[in-house]
């Protein structure tokens, strides 16, 4: 974990080399809504569980439309105690104009881990990917609202003969933050 978050800071340092315009961060919160697909801990049957959490990312302009940074989400859902929390690369597109609308795709590491009766469930790969737009503002900063689909692998291993299987959560998200 430690070694994980010395190279998040190093990327985000290096990506000050590159940049052409400024840094910026978003900051939002809002709700997620998953669905287990092959069975996981989110829900054992594959009904939908709701829930809030937020996401922060730091990026900088690579180019006039691309920017490059890192991102955290925050997701806790109803019927769970133990948070999903992906850590990843944001690579947004980004259309010029006064409304700025962006296409975003985040590959990860989601981490989570829950045991339960001998059994550990613990997160995987994730990779995020939605749309979303910065409303005008005759400032810097401005409100950002963002749709997003997020996908999530989780790892079981089971005591004794049953073995590890590997199922997967899907959770859609609606954020609503600021850019600064």
């Amino acid at each position: 974990m430690k070694g994980f978050i010395l190279l998040s800071f190093s990327i985000i340092f290096s990506l000050t080399g590159i940049a052409q315009q400024h840094m910026f961060a978003q900051f939002g919160a809002g709700y997620y809504n998953g669905s287990g697909i092959q069975g996981n801990a989110l829900t054992i049957d594959g009904s939908r569980s709701g829930g809030f959490g937020g996401e922060v990312t730091i990026n900088s302009f690579a180019g006039n439309i691309v920017a490059l940074g890192v991102g955290l989400d925050l997701m806790k859902f109803e019927n769970t105690d133990h948070p999903f929390v992906p850590v990843f690369g944001d690579i947004k597109f980004i259309a010029p104009g006064k409304a700025r609308f962006y296409f975003m795709i985040d590959p990860g590491y989601c981490f989570y881990n829950y045991s339960n009766q001998g059994s550990t469930d613990k997160g995987g790969l994730y990779i995020g990917s939605g749309i979303g737009i910065w409303f005008p503002s005759k400032t810097r900063d401005r409100l950002f609202f963002q749709a997003k689909y997020n996908f999530i692998t989780i790892n079981t291993s089971n005591p004794g003969d049953l073995g590890n299987s590997s199922g997967s959560v899907g959770v859609f998200s609606l954020l609503l933050g600021i850019k600064i």
